[in-house]
């Protein structure tokens, strides 16, 4: 009886592990990211979808999938863990760390710099820098990520941007 209830477990142990990577095995690049952050709802446990990202994905497709999309952007503005950790692996496999990305439809085209100038992410933009980000580059209304964190903080004086602005200006 015993051993028909550990075969029992096993097997369903099993169907649930099949299904799993069957799942993830069909997730975009941008669902495994968002998968591999802590609390974000999916029902695969968030270590499973990080290593199977780092793992068997990150090819080519997937690269340029996230480039079409957010970007390193998209990777940066998580809340995961690791995020400079999966950052630097995306940056190693090809994914353009200047490349135009647009948030949302009818949004202005703009870098991942750009975009942590905007959310005020100093750790962010050090990063980016730290890996090549070009300070001189304009978004899509010609504006440098120095000029943007300076009209934003000349627009919303009580939100500091002083760390931001250092970092661009070094």
């Amino acid at each position: 009886m015993i051993k028909r209830i550990f075969g029992a477990l096993v097997l369903l142990l099993a169907i649930g592990a099949g299904m799993a990577f069957y799942a993830i095995g069909n997730f975009r690049v941008e669902q495994l990211v968002l998968c591999s952050e802590p609390g974000t709802g999916f029902a695969i446990p968030a270590p499973l979808c990080r290593q199977y990202l780092l793992r068997f994905r990150m090819n080519q497709n997937d690269i340029d999938d996230l480039q079409a999309g957010g970007g390193l952007a998209f990777v940066l503005e998580s809340g995961a863990p690791g995020k400079f950790e999966l950052a630097e692996r995306f940056i190693d496999k090809g994914l353009d760390v200047n490349a135009d990305v647009r948030p949302g439809p009818g949004d202005r085209t703009q870098s991942a710099l750009h975009s942590a100038v905007i959310l005020n992410q100093a750790d962010n933009v050090a990063f980016l820098l730290e890996h090549g980000a070009d300070k001189a580059k304009p978004d899509s209304e010609w504006q440098t990520p120095l000029q943007v964190a300076e009209r934003l903080q000349s627009a919303q004086p009580d939100e500091s941007r002083a760390e931001v602005i250092r970092l661009l200006r070094e």
